[in-house]
């Protein structure tokens, strides 16, 4: 038996690193951008603690509504392995990905005692295309997190029950906060464990289950006390017909009939379905109504008869709910990773149905039609990886399924990254098209221009951002940067001087706007917004060597080896020809 149990739990292993295998040459692509290479909050342990008092953007400055502090402990001890070294935190996913595969295993074993049933619903799960998002990703991790959790949770649980083990009863509460600190779903874990209670008509222990409800609600105050709101929907925009809650209820339904088609045909995945909305008379509502009816009523039926039916349609639509969006979570109305937990579900009765039909006349059938199975997930599992290694590639798929303007803005960051500032512009002009009043997008647009050397379109672009932003110092100051590059002195100054007037303490701005006026002949003015620099910030080294050499021209021969001796007492370099000119000063001082 052991050696069985051995060479499944090998098979398992083995059957996920052959599908993922070409995921681990993926680079960052999508969200890894925010939770991981430009957030500087995962690159040293002494940001541990604030990861569990802030949410998960806050490193890379990009606001978010997601509290996982787990999640980001997982990145900040890959950055210490690693760095920004893609393979390791790829292959960290995958290994996630063949855990919860195996605690799938565990669990469908320890509650039905049907090991060939557990077997089948793992190796399915594990090869599936559905999960690619949630693994090729690397931002992706919170669902193999969360679902790791959340399983060795109820499999601990059922055993606390029978047992009575006080380390049990610890291991079922730590796990659970696990789950909770490494995404938001897990807050639907006292269902699950009604649902068990239900389907194998086991009494509720109220230690334990109070236990975790107290847990659930201190997770609720702290995530009140850490982002000033539970749930997401005050962050997003909203058109006038999706404010109400009845509004959204029918995408529900329309995305449980585009789930299963996915779990059945697994073609055509993406990473946007748009953010539709739809009505109770859409033949996809009404499909998806009635088949949520039909199971349900079903399933009920046969609870007692057949208890793995049960809990496989309930432990579907209760892990969905987190994710139905009619409380406003996400612009789609459906994503793939979301499928991650609800699939276990389908795959339960899919296997225990192969397996059925192995021990029916029809054994050849049943092996062939798993076999084949198993074949269509890996391959259809393996290409979709290709899709998601690869930034370009990602974008340029995911736009034939999708108009969003975002795909377009983040073409034109990667080819601005690999130097091809001309497709950059031209992706982001192509995103303007779509969202002609997003600031952000001029000013990326103004940086490639200025790469190219095209002030004048340049300047246009940060005329439009500052048309939508005019109290935008930092925006002043490169306009002002690219007035002088194009040789429009009197315009650079005034650009320079709007960024100052904004920014008081910009010494940038004040540096640069010196220098313009240094260039013209006023060097008076010069000099004095480089001493109102230096005074801003003693330590301005490019000031303090501007007015010594500045100084040095007026014959301001002691200013100028104070100014100069503040620059090497700085750990600044100073040309040697300049010291040495510099010499007979300081030696009759």
């Amino acid at each position: 038996m052991k050696k069985r149990i051995y060479a499944q739990v090998a098979l398992i292993a083995l059957l996920g690193f052959l599908v993922y295998f070409n995921s681990l040459s993926g680079k960052f692509i999508w969200d890894d951008y925010c939770y991981v290479k430009n957030n500087s909050h995962i690159t040293s342990f002494s940001y541990l603690p604030g990861l569990f008092t802030e949410d998960i953007g806050a490193g890379s400055g990009v606001p978010s509504f997601f509290y996982r502090p787990f999640q980001m402990v997982t990145y900040m001890i890959d950055y210490a392995l690693w760095g920004l070294n893609e393979f390791g935190y790829h292959l960290i996913n995958l290994i996630l990905h063949i855990i919860v595969s195996l605690c799938i295993y565990w669990m469908v074993t320890a509650l039905f005692e049907q090991r060939v049933v557990a077997f089948l619903t793992s190796l399915l799960f594990i090869a599936h295309p559905a999960h690619v998002e949630a693994i090729a990703s690397i931002s992706g991790r919170a669902e193999p997190l969360v679902a790791l959790f959340m399983l060795v949770m109820v499999i601990l649980y059922s055993k606390q029950l029978s047992s009575g083990s006080r380390k049990l009863y610890a291991l079922t509460l730590l796990s659970f906060v696990c789950a909770l600190l490494s995404k938001e779903n897990a807050l639907i874990a006292p269902l699950l464990i009604l649902l068990y209670h239900f389907t194998f008509t086991k009494k509720i222990k109220p230690g334990l289950f109070l236990s975790i409800l107290a847990v659930s609600l201190s997770y609720i105050i702290i995530r009140i006390s850490v982002l000033s709101r539970l749930l997401t929907e005050s962050l997003l925009p909203y058109t006038p017909d999706a404010r109400t809650f009845f509004s959204r209820i029918p995408g529900f339904f329309s995305a449980l009939v585009f789930y299963l088609r996915i779990l059945v045909l697994p073609f055509d995945l993406r990473v946007d379905y748009g953010s539709r909305l739809f009505r109770f008379s859409d033949p996809a509502v009404i499909i998806g109504m009635a088949i949520t009816v039909f199971l349900t009523v079903y399933a009920f039926k046969r609870r007692r008869k057949d208890k793995l039916l049960f809990f496989s349609v309930i432990w579907f639509y209760i892990t969905l709910l987190p994710s139905a969006n009619i409380y406003k979570i996400n612009e789609s109305f459906m994503k793939e990773h979301w499928l991650y937990i609800p699939s276990i579900g389908f795959f339960l009765v899919l296997a225990r149905s192969l397996v059925s039909l192995y021990g029916s006349r029809l054994k050849a059938a049943a092996v062939f039609s798993t076999v084949a199975l198993l074949c269509f997930y890996s391959y259809l599992t393996a290409r979709q990886n290709v899709y998601w290694s690869d930034p370009i590639v990602f974008m340029k798929r995911s736009m034939q399924y999708s108009d969003n303007y975002v795909f377009y803005e983040q073409l034109g960051l990667e080819y601005y990254n690999r130097g091809n500032f001309k497709e950059a512009a031209d992706y982001y002009k192509e995103a303007i098209r779509r969202v002609p009043g997003n600031s952000r997008l001029y000013e990326a647009l103004g940086v490639c221009y200025k790469a190219l050397g095209r002030y004048k379109d340049a300047i246009a672009a940060y005329q439009r951002l500052l048309g939508m932003r005019p109290a935008e110092s930092s925006a002043y100051y490169e306009l002002g940067d690219l007035y002088d590059k194009a040789g429009e002195a009197s315009e650079a100054v005034k650009a320079y001087s709007k960024a100052i007037e904004l920014s008081p303490a910009y010494l940038e701005a004040h540096n640069n706007l010196a220098a313009l006026y240094a260039d013209t002949g006023e060097v008076k003015r010069a000099i004095t917004l480089w001493e109102r620099a230096v005074e801003i910030d003693p330590d301005f080294a490019i000031a303090h060597f501007n007015l010594a050499v500045f100084y040095y021209q007026q014959r301001e021969y002691r200013l100028a080896v104070r100014h100069c001796d503040k620059v090497l007492q700085l750990g600044n370099a100073v040309d040697p020809e300049f010291l040495r000119l510099l010499e007979p000063y300081r030696t009759r001082e």
